[in-house]
């Protein structure tokens, strides 16, 4: 069984609000400790998700009045089949 962990997306909340700092605080423990999860990859939506600059946004792209779009939804499968598709590593032999 192939198992992969994924980091909380951006959720729009300012830097100063706690959940956010809780949402960053859970996605570095995900980045860090993801094998000690029993993961064999980290499928980081923080990353993928974000608008770059601000990494507790969203990008604009993906929201339609608010709310995730379907450009949202195939940013989400398309990071997830990558990193199916990735995996297992090359081994050299």
């Amino acid at each position: 069984m192939h198992v992969i962990l994924a980091t909380i997306p951006p959720l729009g909340l300012g830097s100063s609000d706690p959940r956010e700092a809780v949402r960053v605080a859970i996605n570095q423990d995900i980045r860090s400790n993801y094998s000690q999860y029993g993961a064999g990859e980290v499928l980081d939506h923080a990353v993928a998700d974000n608008t770059g600059g601000h990494p507790n946004q969203i990008n604009p792209s993906y929201l339609t009045s608010n709310q995730p779009n379907a450009a949202y939804y195939q940013q989400l499968a398309q990071t997830l089949a990558d990193a199916i598709n990735t995996f297992p590593p090359a081994v050299t032999l």
